[in-house]
């Protein structure tokens, strides 16, 4: 049932804050979530999000393969003339389906399409982001209204605005996409380091 609470609110509330301030320092996926924690005095940094660690399935690329993933629909309009890929649209949202377990299917099953794709276009960081960890070509749409979600990220990516792509102001060709921006890597070692010392941390013999 909704509470009426924003996320805000919860991590705001001080036994969750003074839980935080225990287990600092604290990653923040985002620039606007690290300045949140700053501003309730938790010690916190700038993590990049755990899906940058997402090891890539033994799968083959198909660079014939062009996903977009929840696009305007003037981009779905539009690439049929500019490429002679094959194109497959998907959606993350799925309002058919509760049961965690079809939902973890599905997830996995979106997943394995931008291993195997050679080039995805989305409007979704959580495509996004396993795209760069799969090092699949990706460009992201900056359409979502909540931009502050985005500070920090984006920039992992090359992006641009769905006029941009339609009107065809943008470099970004995706019958030849250019490489991923590598400023993830940074973020991707670190993070992999941290989840690895915390699990081995939680699972270690008590003497």
């Amino acid at each position: 049932m909704w509470s009426g609470l924003r996320p805000i609110d919860v991590f705001a509330q001080d036994r969750i804050r003074e839980y935080l301030k225990q287990h600092a320092p604290v990653g923040a996926r985002d620039f606007n979530t690290l300045e949140f924690l700053q501003r309730l005095g938790i010690d916190s940094y700038f993590s990049g999000c755990l899906t940058l660690t997402l090891q890539r399935p033994n799968l083959p690329r198909d660079h014939d393969l062009l996903v977009l993933n929840d696009v305007p629909d003037e981009i779905v309009r539009m690439i049929p003339s500019i490429t002679t890929k094959r194109v497959v649209t998907t959606f993350h949202n799925d309002f058919q389906h509760f049961d965690i377990q079809t939902r973890l299917q599905k997830a996995q099953q979106l997943l394995d399409l931008y291993a195997t794709a050679g080039c995805v276009v989305t409007t979704r960081l959580h495509a996004a982001m396993p795209c760069l960890a799969y090092k699949t070509p990706v460009l992201l749409i900056d359409s979502a209204p909540d931009q502050t979600r985005f500070s920090g990220l984006s920039n992992l990516v090359h992006h641009c605005t769905a006029d941009a792509l339609c009107a065809g102001k943008t470099d970004y060709d995706v019958n030849e996409p250019p490489p991923n921006p590598t400023g993830y890597l940074q973020h991707r070692v670190q993070l992999s380091g941290r989840t690895t010392e915390f699990f081995r941390g939680i699972t270690a013999p008590v003497a």
